[in-house]
């Protein structure tokens, strides 16, 4: 390159990255973070700045990335991935690379300002999180729970949205991977359904809404992938008798102790999803407890199609003790994990953005009230 830039990652959810300017390219490498007692690791993401002068030709390469997971290799990076790119942090676009037989992306790029930020997906950080609590701290139906305190101390924040009538709750929960940021924005509109519409409020008038709106900070913070700094894996282990909070994850062990006082106070939740990001998009269900769990979460499936912009479908889940497994198992909740496509949404045809995940959140309250006769 003529000129040369600069790649700063000194912010909030940057993501750790290696990199070097050649007279060709920026050659970009994301690092992994790790699970502990395994041999997994991660990177599903970057966030980046690139420093240099408007109007500025800059191709940038992203290097092959291998991630492993129960033992088995796999390159993140596919052909058609998109990114989103932005100036001011507040409007983004999407972007697609090319890619290519080395397994490498490549985009060549004009800079539109001498700052230009990069993002797997669009972020949502900790500040974003503060100004949305601070918006509900002004609702009278809401009210708010410190069920944990991070590995490395911050809040782990559960809103409850009630009119102070309903028996039946609905509990989500977002970020347990730090990356997954559909998951944020996704709750952001399930509570502008519920606080700032007639028919929203009608609902909430018959169901309570429990909300985790960011469950792993200090890899959000950190600008980790999957696990938090402690190295457990927020999605994982919800099986009877295990120590969550010795084995690095208090944000789990602070969950599962608000559970079980809802048990015991019986007022648990009828219905409960943990909201993720990948390159599919699918509903994973839980093991059929033999009960009718399969036929009411396919009828949810249906409801999902019906009000939301959702299109890829039910499939089983990992069985591996997810949060999914794990609520249905120990508490019988009708439970499972949504993962919200990353790179393409069905219903919109369009690589998805924050609005795109807002009015998927609103049409789930609607889906959701359906499902559970509310």
């Amino acid at each position: 390159m003529a000129k040369p830039v600069f790649l700063f990652t000194g912010f909030e959810a940057a993501s750790p990255l290696l990199w070097d300017v050649t007279a060709e390219s920026v050659e970009i490498q994301a690092l992994h973070d790790h699970e502990r007692g395994s041999s997994n690791r991660q990177a599903s993401h970057w966030y980046f700045e690139i420093r240099g002068e408007a109007g500025q030709r800059v191709r940038m390469r992203m290097l092959p990335l291998e991630n492993i997971y129960g033992g088995h290799r796999a390159h993140f990076l596919r052909e058609g991935l998109t990114s989103v790119y932005s100036v001011d942090g507040k409007v983004w676009s999407p972007v697609t690379f090319a890619h290519h037989p080395d397994r490498s992306l490549s985009l060549d790029f004009t800079l539109p300002g001498a700052i230009t930020r990069f993002s797997l997906v669009q972020p949502y950080t900790t500040a974003d999180l503060s100004g949305f609590l601070d918006r509900l701290k002004k609702s009278p139906r809401a009210s708010f729970t410190e069920i944990a305190r991070t590995a490395e101390g911050r809040p782990v924040e559960l809103v409850t949205l009630s009119a102070g009538k309903a028996k039946k709750s609905v509990l989500l929960r977002a970020r347990a991977h730090p990356w997954e940021t559909g998951g944020s924005f996704f709750l952001e509109g399930v509570v502008q359904r519920l606080l700032d519409t007639p028919t929203g409020g009608a609902i909430l008038e018959r169901l309570d809404f429990h909300l985790i709106p960011m469950a792993n900070k200090d890899g959000v913070v950190r600008g980790m992938s999957r696990f938090n700094p402690l190295g457990a894996d927020l999605n994982r282990n919800f099986r009877p008798g295990f120590d969550h909070a010795a084995q690095g994850a208090p944000e789990n062990a602070g969950l599962l102790a608000w559970l079980t006082a809802a048990e015991k106070a019986g007022r648990l939740p009828s219905f409960a999803l943990d909201l993720h990001n990948d390159q599919e998009g699918n509903l994973h269900l839980s093991p059929d407890d033999g009960k009718g769990y399969r036929e009411r979460m396919l009828r949810f499936d249906a409801l999902l199609r019906e009000y939301t912009p959702y299109r890829e479908g039910a499939k089983d889940g990992a069985a591996s003790g997810t949060f999914g497994d794990g609520l249905l198992s120990m508490f019988g909740i009708d439970a499972a994990i949504l993962e919200l496509n990353a790179q393409w949404l069905e219903g919109k045809q369009a690589v998805p953005l924050a609005g795109h995940w807002r009015e998927y959140g609103s049409g789930f309250v609607d889906a959701v009230a359906k499902f559970l006769g509310a």
